[in-house]
């Protein structure tokens, strides 16, 4: 690659990254050139994708703890106009007037709907290509 920059490196501007060995041979690129760019596509999609689905985790995660809030705001008003007595417990950490297996509940579904998630969504948007339009 003496002469070349690598400015250009996975974009349109580059041709021989989408190239099979025999074009890209063909071109004048080396063997060992060729194959580190196409460990470089292959290293970013994995690390795009892991990203992907972290994230995705994260908002399921965040949902779920929304929900339990929003229960527990329930149950609180609830509890309080029907005279139920109500006890503090310190699961996971925090806080809760609701039973640790509800809680805990609320944390798994949370964790399930982010895989479910971010499967699906990775999926739709890189594999099947389908987008809104």
């Amino acid at each position: 690659m003496e002469g070349q920059s690598l400015r250009g490196f996975g974009s349109r501007s580059n041709p021989d990254l989408f190239r099979t060995d025999t074009h890209c041979l063909s071109r004048g690129a080396g063997l060992a050139e060729t194959s580190l760019q196409i460990y470089s596509f292959w290293e970013h999609t994995v690390m795009k994708q892991t990203i992907y689905k972290i994230i995705a985790v994260g908002i399921g995660l965040l949902l779920g703890s929304i929900a339990h809030w929003l229960v527990e705001a329930w149950w609180i008003g609830y509890a309080l106009s029907h005279g139920v007595p109500l006890t503090l417990r310190h699961t996971l950490g925090s806080a809760c007037y609701l039973p640790w297996y509800v809680e805990g509940g609320f944390l798994l579904g949370g964790l399930a709907f982010g895989l479910f998630l971010g499967s699906w969504g990775w999926r739709v948007v890189y594999v099947e290509k389908r987008r809104g339009k």
